[in-house]
């Protein structure tokens, strides 16, 4: 019976964690947002300078006055920008960004993330997924383990087929996070989901990634259905670990080849 109750609890709980939902791109005013926050954070605008003038952002958007002041009032509020006297809306230190908001995340991450970003999310993977695993052994359902079993099976199946490789890593994934019992968790899990899925996709094509990467996740399965929290850690650990070797590998493969792209022009 109480497995019962926790599982309703559980599906409750994820239901109404849909709060790291991105924000809308259908208004006008979203769509300066949109940009504006992408060229930011992308670098392009850098701390300390001051966004184009409100004329400028007239003309290059084809909006009023009002969706630009609105446009902008909705980056402060994400940490991005402080409207100055006489300066107008200035970028500020990166360090005052509100960095765990889901369209930072998604501007930080989505495209061609910079290697600094990259380093700063995988090292929050080391944190949490292994703590994660290791409640999971201990509060997952029998539900949620068959559910994790058939995941894993799909994983195994995927073969050559990298696209349904992905699609079924992040699902096993997260079938892991919504086996515990802890809200906070699963929500900050969904907040860098976007970034996640970026690392997700660089280590798939990496060279060095193979067939160990299935057999990795097979240990943290047979961990979790053992119910033993110290393996679970210690076999995710080792997932998060490879993935980073893999996502480092494939940056570095990319940059070797620009390099010779650029000197080849």
């Amino acid at each position: 019976m109480l497995t019962l109750v926790r599982s309703v609890d559980k599906m409750k709980a994820m239901s109404n964690s849909n709060s790291s939902a991105l924000y809308p791109d259908r208004s006008l005013h979203s769509r300066v947002v949109h940009e504006l926050g992408s060229r930011i954070v992308k670098g392009r605008i850098q701390p300390g300078e001051t966004l184009p003038t409100e004329p400028e952002l007239m003309l290059e958007f084809d909006v009023s006055r009002s969706v630009v002041r609105e446009a902008t009032k909705i980056l402060a509020g994400k940490g991005l920008v402080e409207t100055r006297t006489r300066r107008g809306s200035v970028v500020v230190p990166t360090e005052s960004w509100h960095l765990l908001d889901p369209d930072v995340i998604s501007w930080r991450y989505r495209g061609a993330a910079n290697l600094t970003d990259l380093i700063d999310l995988i090292g929050l993977r080391h944190v949490i997924e292994p703590a994660i695993a290791g409640l999971a052994a201990i509060e997952a359902t029998e539900s949620d383990l068959m559910h994790m079993r058939l995941l894993f099976d799909e994983l195994t199946k995927s073969g050559d087929d990298s696209t349904r490789f992905a699609a079924a890593d992040r699902a096993f994934h997260k079938a892991i996070v919504d086996s515990i019992d802890n809200v906070l968790v699963r929500h900050l899990y969904e907040l860098i989901g976007v970034g996640l899925a970026e690392l997700r996709s660089m280590a798939i094509k990496s060279e060095l990634h193979g067939p160990q990467n299935i057999v990795d996740h097979g240990l943290v399965l047979e961990a979790l259905e053992a119910r033993n929290p110290e393996r679970s850690i210690e076999a995710m650990a080792r997932v998060v670990a490879v993935s980073r070797v893999e996502v480092m590998e494939f940056v570095d493969s990319n940059t070797r080849l620009e390099s010779t792209v650029v000197q080849d022009d």
